[in-house]
């Protein structure tokens, strides 16, 4: 199957190639006149400062699932949120269990969260600006736990400039990304989390290459990239100070081209390169552990069709190998002999998607991903996962629609399951009918509110792989129910 993906990686690339010597005769719609008259909605007076905003393209892709836009606009200062709220129950009022065995899976079984961003966007001495602070909460809920507390985190801080109406140039910290499958909420190719720079320069109309550089530091209990020891104070006889040991960034590379092909297709080529330098880590016992040098690559492609009213479809290859078979966020596992993860790698295939009309939508997407690490063993570490799935919805009226979320999981670990000494092959079937309520119509119309209902088969396998860090066994039939709501603006 590896060999397979990597075929159809190579394929991928090589589709948009003929294209590129081609001239398109018009612009893409996206891009906008920059002599066209100011918006006497948005600009009565004609204001010089909207103006110098006209067709300038954000730097980032779609800022929220596959339904934003890249236009950038004037507003001053503005506010953007992301977010969703709910709850999960079972059949005796209990708390419901999440039922993925893949790793990323249906969007209904996430927890709370919530993304605030904030930006201005000004002309400073005739230059463009744009500066942005988005702050994320997770699931902590006071009518749920009673506890005051927070868990919170800054997501994004950065500043863009634009000198020239097709060149953005920027610096901070960001969520840089493409598009996402988002019936599991999971960006298949392009999706760095990074505190660096990059610019984006769109070029003779429809190309447009993005370069990035970027560092990622995690601290965590095994001082894989960070590490802090207890040493005397020399000042103060019988305390300790915190010294700084291991210090370690992750360095990361990306390039993206972008062409417009004709036919409504778009064809992506992303390319990342990650480097993390040797270093020292102090064990328990005392002892120092080498933490040897390491490198990864990501290479990957996407074809997007857009047809119909609205709809589109995307299908996306990605490979990686050693630091690059990680993401950036994780703490790499399976090492080999050497300490190192030099021979992990992944292959991953996805297609996704919406289909609208004036009477129904659908989202469907689906993914193939196979990882194996470095440490040379056959063991739950190295897994073959798939999931599939479709929502179509049905609309009464302008606000109100019912739908279903059909799903199939399936996950191949590697090795043995220790419960009953055989291979093993998890599989859940989940049946999701559901009301909601929209903000108008369309597959990616938000707000959402919903009310569920779950029906979950799984087989022995996910029975016992999904009870393994819970107080009792589940059933091979579920039933949950819920209500939840999504926005995004």
């Amino acid at each position: 199957m590896r060999i397979h993906g990597l075929w159809l990686l190579g394929i991928m690339l090589c589709a948009g190639l003929p294209a590129i010597a081609q001239e398109d005769t018009e612009p893409p719609a996206s891009e906008q006149d920059p002599e066209a008259e100011p918006d006497p909605e948005t600009d009565p007076e004609g204001d010089e400062t909207v103006d110098a905003f006209e067709g300038l393209q954000y730097s980032g892709a779609t800022q929220y699932p596959q339904g934003g836009t890249t236009g950038l606009t004037y507003g001053r200062f503005g506010f953007t949120s992301y977010g969703r709220v709910g709850f999960i129950f079972d059949d005796d009022i209990e708390t419901a269990n999440r039922f993925n065995v893949v790793s990323h899976g249906q969007r209904w079984e996430e927890a709370p969260y919530q993304e605030l961003g904030f930006f201005y966007s000004d002309t400073i001495e005739g230059l463009p600006v744009f500066f942005k602070t988005t702050i994320a909460f997770r699931e902590n809920l006071f009518h749920f736990d009673g506890e005051f507390d927070l868990d919170a985190a800054l997501r994004e801080l950065y500043i863009e400039v634009y000198p020239h109406k097709d060149l953005a140039v920027w610096i901070g910290e960001r969520l840089y990304r493409g598009d996402d499958l988002y019936l599991f909420d999971f960006w298949p190719l392009d999706e760095l989390n990074t505190l660096g720079g990059g610019l984006s320069w769109t070029f003779l109309e429809s190309n447009r290459l993005q370069l990035h550089i970027g560092a990622n530091r995690i601290k965590d209990e095994s001082f894989f990239q960070f590490q802090e020891v207890q040493v005397p104070d020399q000042d103060d006889p019988g305390q300790t100070n915190n010294q700084l040991f291991l210090d370690r960034n992750r360095l990361i590379l990306s390039a993206t081209y972008t062409r417009q092909l004709p036919w409504d297709l778009s064809w992506k080529v992303h390319l990342e390169y990650s480097h993390l330098p040797s270093g020292k880590r102090r064990l328990d016992n005392g002892l120092e552990e080498d933490l040897p040098q390491e490198n990864g690559f990501r290479i990957g492609s996407q074809l997007k069709l857009l047809w119909g009213d609205n709809s589109f479809t995307s299908l996306f290859v990605n490979y990686g190998i050693g630091l690059g078979a990680y993401d950036e966020l994780e703490i790499p596992y399976g090492f080999d002999q050497q300490n190192s993860i030099e021979d992990s790698e992944f292959v991953l295939v996805g297609v996704g998607g919406a289909w609208n009309t004036p009477w129904f939508s659908a989202h469907y997407g689906s993914y193939f991903r196979t990882f194996e690490d470095a440490d040379g063993r056959e063991d739950d570490d190295d897994r073959d996962e798939f999931i599939i799935a479709v929502r179509p919805e049905v609309y009464l009226g302008n606000y109100v629609r019912l739908g279903v979320e059909l799903s199939y999981q399936y996950l191949a670990p590697g090795g043995l399951f220790p419960e009953t000494g055989a291979e093993e092959e998890p599989q859940v079937i989940a049946v999701t009918p559901f009301v909601a309520i929209n903000a108008g119509k369309g597959a990616f119309a938000r707000p959402q509110l919903r009310a569920f209902v779950g029906f979950r088969s799984l087989n022995e396998a996910a029975t016992i792989y999904l009870s393994r860090d819970r107080r009792e066994e589940l059933d091979e039939q579920e039933l949950v129910f819920g209500l939840s709501a999504e926005w995004w603006f």
